[in-house]
């Protein structure tokens, strides 16, 4: 699971990058910004799962399931203030990402008006992050390699057709959609798992 979580933004960033080249190198350099932000701050949330981690694993070796579920659940909500501070602190600083690496004033406004849609995907991100150090620190391990692999391939089936019929706010919805769809897919994976756990208790 950690090889897969360290490998997912590659993952997203080559997606997505061939997807904007068909809409020409204006697009691609319009996503270079963008994608160094959302890097970084999908990094953090890699940190919050990583450092939540082996304290829920430890919980989940002695068997205190009440301290896992209130480990996992503060991870969540740091993770999440984590998601909306950087939401709010990106969004209002938005007209600056671009001249920040150097980007043209065109490249520079571009980056301000996409940069939104990809804030929208932070917090569903957010929980998706969590719920995979969760599932592998449980010993969970296929719920794990199911959100890890399946985001991107979720980009990738969206990157088919969605570019084609929107042009390239096709290639940013995508990014956006396949966050929001991982972030539904943990959610029932970790209420089912939830579910299960209980009824044999």
């Amino acid at each position: 699971s950690p090889f897969g979580l360290s490998f997912s933004a590659n993952f997203t960033l080559i997606l997505v990058n061939r997807s904007a080249a068909a809409g020409g190198s204006f697009a691609v350099m319009c996503y270079a910004p963008v994608s160094y932000v959302t890097y970084v701050v999908t990094m953090l949330f890699q940190g919050v799962g990583d450092g939540s981690q082996p304290l829920i694993s430890l919980a989940h070796g002695r068997g205190d399931a009440m301290r896992v579920r209130r480990l996992f659940r503060l991870a969540c909500l740091f993770s999440a203030a984590v998601g909306a501070a950087c939401m709010a602190g990106v969004f209002l600083t938005r007209g600056w990402v671009g001249i920040l690496f150097g980007a043209s004033d065109a490249v520079a406004r571009s980056v301000r008006d996409i940069l939104p849609l990809f804030l929208l995907g932070f917090l569903p991100l957010s929980f998706a992050r969590e719920a995979t150090s969760f599932f592998y620190a449980t010993e969970k391990n296929t719920a794990a390699y199911l959100l890890i692999y399946g985001e991107p391939l979720c980009l990738f089936l969206l990157l088919l057709f969605l570019p084609a019929a929107c042009g390239i706010t096709g290639t940013w919805l995508s990014v956006l959609l396949s966050q929001l769809l991982t972030g539904i897919f943990a959610a029932y994976l970790y209420r089912r798992i939830s579910a299960g756990e209980a009824s044999v208790q």
